[in-house]
């Protein structure tokens, strides 16, 4: 068996013997996660979320309008906009603050048009 071979197979062997005695406290019961105490999760996230509505700028009224019925209608609060009519209009402005329940957060991504940054 030519060196390289010989090194690469030991190299190998090497690092599967170290996963293996790293891995044995764990599964042997020696160090578990419930052994540590963790804090209770939050009770709402402060989140951005990324969106993006490309249509002309009655439809990009109506669907930004609708994006943020939906989204108050899961509990979030968006945060006031430096400028409440650029948001509106600006095919530029695609990201917004605020707050949502904990419980909540998966549902900002049923719009289909927006994403939690």
């Amino acid at each position: 068996m030519p060196p390289i071979l010989l090194l690469k197979r030991l190299l190998s062997l090497m690092v599967v013997g170290f996963v293996v005695a790293v891995g044995l406290p764990f599964e042997r019961g020696g160090l578990q996660a419930a052994d540590y105490p963790k804090p209770p999760p939050p009770r709402e996230y402060h989140v951005e979320i990324r969106y993006q509505i490309y249509a002309d700028l009655n439809q990009r009224i109506i669907q930004f309008q609708d994006l943020i019925r939906y989204l108050e209608s899961i509990g979030f609060r968006k945060k006031a906009a430096e400028d409440p009519r650029a948001e509106i209009a600006d095919p530029r402005q695609t990201r917004m603050n605020g707050t949502i329940v904990a419980d909540r957060v998966r549902q900002i991504r049923a719009t289909g048009m927006s994403r939690l940054c």
